[in-house]
């Protein structure tokens, strides 16, 4: 579950404890001074004023062993809208030297509907960011179409929102460059509203990129991106670089977002549990191809595709060691034959490498969950 509320601006230090903001167990004397750290024990200090004793008595107790992840998604509405993003047997490649071509995307077909988020998941080189750069028109696909519902373009949040924002701009005239036409005292009340909207205080509109955390630079991405509400929000591991809290509240704030606004996303990210949260449907991509693809709980709960099972393996999990899948992917300068996991598969048989396999998804019984595997490997 997300930590609540924010960090506080560096802008404006509170008088009393940081943290205080966010914590449930806070009283007026917290916030009036900065606690002093306290010894609490053997090799231990703690700058709260609370003791340990009271702390642990108005402590909520968790559930023993490990916990399951809240899933804060909801499955796709039934809706007439057309398919926001339709992607039809596009594939991707790059001149190499010498005279050699990288296969980034091969074949892959995608729909991504109204309202909807679905991830991409997969391995480094796998092709999830290349297929999300081509949805945003960043890259043009070798063969194939992408078709887009509405008239906006595509907005698109990087794994690097420093890098994103422009250093010597403010916050406001970042997100301003979004609203031109608008009079100068409407755009700054629009940005005003989208600052509060993705949870951050008014006066941030006054600082630079460098003054602000991770966290917040993150939110700022997602500030510009949504002032002119988009059709599709594009997100490339926007996570990956935060710690465990403000990363879930990161997604919780898409999460939000993605409600509030009626926006389809897709997320690319290397990270199961974070696409569990994040997402109604997953496709796992191995080689510039979807291997699997089906609804969120289906395809980390029952992964049927080798490779899928293989990510599920690997997720970390306390009271279990996670298995790691063995080989490295090939190489797409020299896609194998066939199947390309059947070099790393433990079921794999000679058919899978065969020049004639079809590699195509098969739906499973309830059609709406898809894998990319001989016919009778599927459950």
């Amino acid at each position: 579950a997300a930590m609540p509320g924010s960090v506080p601006s560096a802008l404006s230090p509170l008088p009393g404890c940081a943290f205080a903001p966010r914590c449930a167990q806070a009283t007026d004397d917290c916030e009036k001074a900065p606690p002093e750290v306290v010894s609490v024990g053997a090799g231990r200090v703690s700058a709260c004023l609370l003791t340990p004793e009271q702390l642990a008595a108005d402590r909520v107790p968790g559930p023993a062993g490990n916990p399951e992840p809240v899933v804060v998604q909801s499955l796709r509405p039934a809706t007439s809208e057309p398919d926001a993003v339709t992607v039809t047997d596009v594939t991707k490649t790059f001149a190499v030297a010498p005279r050699g071509r990288l296969h980034a995307l091969r074949g892959v077909k995608l729909q991504v509907g109204h309202g909807e988020s679905v991830a991409l998941v997969g391995e480094s080189g796998s092709g999830k960011s290349t297929l999300l750069r081509i949805i945003a028109g960043l890259e043009k696909a070798t063969t194939g179409s992408v078709t887009l519902a509405g008239a906006g373009r595509p907005q698109m949040v990087f794994q690097d929102a420093g890098a994103s924002l422009t250093p010597w701009l403010s916050v406001g005239e970042l997100i301003g460059e979004r609203l031109r036409g608008m009079t100068r005292t409407a755009r700054r009340e629009a940005v005003i509203e989208v600052l509060d909207r993705v949870g951050l205080p008014a006066e941030v509109a006054k600082s630079r990129a460098g003054q602000l955390s991770g966290g917040q630079r993150q939110r700022v991405s997602l500030a510009r991106a949504t002032v002119v509400p988009p059709e599709v929000l594009l997100c490339d591991e926007p996570t990956s670089a935060l710690d465990v809290s403000l990363a879930a509240s990161v997604l919780n704030l898409i999460g939000d977002l993605r409600r509030s606004l009626d926006m389809s996303v897709v997320f690319v990210t290397h990270d199961l549990s974070v696409a569990r949260v994040v997402a109604d449907r997953i496709a796992v991509m191995y080689l510039g191809r979807i291997v699997e693809i089906g609804p969120a709980e289906q395809v980390i709960g029952d992964p049927t595709h080798p490779y899928t099972r293989a990510l599920v393996d690997a997720i970390p999990d306390l009271g279990r060691e996670s298995r790691v899948l063995p080989g490295e992917p090939a190489s797409p300068l020299s896609p194998p034959t066939g199947c390309a996991f059947h070099p790393r598969c433990p079921i794999a048989v000679e058919a899978c490498s065969g020049d004639e396999l079809d590699i195509r998804l098969v739906g499973k019984p309830d059609g709406a969950h898809q894998v990319a595997c001989l016919e009778r490997k599927v459950p």
